[in-house]
């Protein structure tokens, strides 16, 4: 259940939470024609900001070369507006600044990189740079790379005008997003729209073929709980006959014998499920970080309800197993278990 609830959520974290604008729209920076767009934005009520929006390709620390998107801005304090830069772990907001550029977490994972260290990456040209690290920020999906236009044009490439807007309707629907992109679209100046409604279907197609494997594991795993939960009961039984049948005679009744094994048996399970407790959620940090895709950063936290409901499980096996148990201490013969063994 900790894997499913990593898996499950992160479209929600990374395009409601992370991203707060609607839709990113690529122009032609040389396009005479812009000051219609801006119009027609104004017009429909849509808020936006300028980016400049770039790719580049970064080496991984197993060699393999990944790609990255680079969005800067001359608007560092407006920023916050349209894309949510905190530490996943202290909430921290961060700001841009000429310092040093701010990456995704799972990017600052794949080059092994900390704050304070220098990411090497190629731009769309082919030509290397080495940008320091400032901050590394809470995202999900996609290797991203943020800074200032100052940062951009300073260390990248001097001349690259902006060339995107990020674009936020307020309350509109999916439907009313649709009719907008529909129009934007149009507009003869803009070469391309990325609405978060498209990433966020991609995102959970991806997630939903995860969900999958992750139901795999659980069923397997609950299957596992209940044989050998079983087993240990039933040679515990067996082992233990003579003692049963001397409780017997001495006049015990069914639910007193049943309850000298069950004591053992569940005070065992409840151990076990406090040991299970830690042991599973650093197999979760494991698991979690196998099991995510190169450029997708599953959520490591656990949500409480992971734990309950693996207790449960547990403790629903248990009393099965000790009701099956019940029925086979009855059918225990006396006479023959208390035989001499000589």
């Amino acid at each position: 259940y900790g894997i499913k609830s990593s898996v499950q959520g992160i479209g929600d974290k990374q395009f409601n939470y992370i991203f707060k604008y609607d839709i990113q729209a690529i122009y032609d920076e040389e396009a005479e024609d812009l000051e219609e767009i801006y119009t027609f934005l104004d017009d429909n009520k849509a808020e936006k900001i300028p980016i400049i929006s770039d790719m580049a390709t970064i080496k991984n620390k197993k060699g393999f070369y990944e790609s990255v998107s680079i969005l800067s801005t001359e608007k560092a304090d407006s920023l916050d507006d349209y894309v949510r830069l905190q530490d996943r772990r202290s909430k921290e907001i961060y700001k841009l600044d000429s310092q040093g550029i701010i990456v995704s977490e799972k990017l600052a994972q794949a080059v092994d990189k900390k704050p304070g260290e220098n990411l090497k990456l190629k731009d769309s040209n082919g030509i290397e740079h080495s940008l320091p690290i400032s901050h590394i920020s809470e995202h999900y999906s996609g290797h991203q790379i943020y800074m200032t236009n100052d940062f951009y044009h300073k260390l990248i490439d001097e001349g690259k005008k902006n060339n995107s807007l990020l674009i936020k309707l307020d309350q509109a629907d999916e439907k009313e997003l649709r009719d907008f992109n529909k129009k934007l679209r149009s507009k003869d100046s803009i070469i391309q729209t990325i609405p978060i409604y498209d990433l966020n279907d991609v995102l959970d197609d991806l997630v939903e073929s995860l969900d999958m494997v992750v139901w795999v594991i659980i069923i397997i795993s609950a299957l596992l709980t209940f044989v050998v939960l079983y087993n240990l009961t039933n040679i515990n039984v067996s082992e233990r006959e003579r003692e049963l049948s001397t409780i017997k005679v001495l006049g015990f009744r069914p639910k007193e014998s049943l309850s000298y094994i069950f004591r053992e048996t569940f005070l065992l399970t409840i151990l076990g499920i406090l040991i299970g407790f830690i042991v599973g959620r650093l197999m979760h940090i494991a698991i979690v970080m196998a099991l995510s895709p190169s450029s997708v950063l599953l959520d490591p936290q656990m949500m409480p309800l992971s734990y309950l409901y693996s207790a449960l499980i547990v403790l629903a096996f248990t009393f099965i197993v000790m009701f099956i148990i019940d029925r086979e201490i009855r059918k225990i013969d006396m006479v023959e278990a208390l035989k001499s063994i000589d």
